[in-house]
């Protein structure tokens, strides 16, 4: 399957394309695959239509926007004037694909997000 998530996903969201760069659409194929691996079900979650693929392409779009907005990871940067002084604090400078929990419970069907006690699944 084709990623669902388009460099449009990227501009209605804001983010400003250099003309002829190919980074931002390398980024949404990295956040794409990442995805797959991390929710292998995807895939025909997608295909027997329990989640859309404009879900689908929302979050795969904010994991690349992460990395497009902050390639560097800066959490923290602070400088001073006077006796020059410069700092950053880095959270994730290898510039890895990451998706949070609010995402991936997104994509999840509900059955697999339900509580459990031991190996047994509660149920509603």
């Amino acid at each position: 399957m084709d990623n669902p998530a388009t460099t449009t996903d990227l501009t209605n969201r804001g983010y400003v394309i250099p003309d002829g760069s190919p980074v931002a659409q390398t980024r949404l194929d990295e956040a794409w695959d990442a995805l797959q691996l991390e929710v292998p079900s995807i895939v025909t979650s997608i295909e027997s239509g329990w989640v859309t693929s404009t879900a689908v392409a929302a979050v795969v779009a904010a994991a690349a926007l992460r990395v497009l907005r902050n390639p560097e990871g800066l959490v923290q940067e602070s400088s001073q004037i006077d006796d020059y002084s410069e700092s950053w604090r880095r959270s994730d400078a290898t510039e890895d694909m990451y998706f949070t929990a609010a995402e991936r419970r997104r994509l999840t069907p509900p059955s697999a997000n339900l509580p459990s006690a031991g190996s047994m699944k509660y149920v509603r």
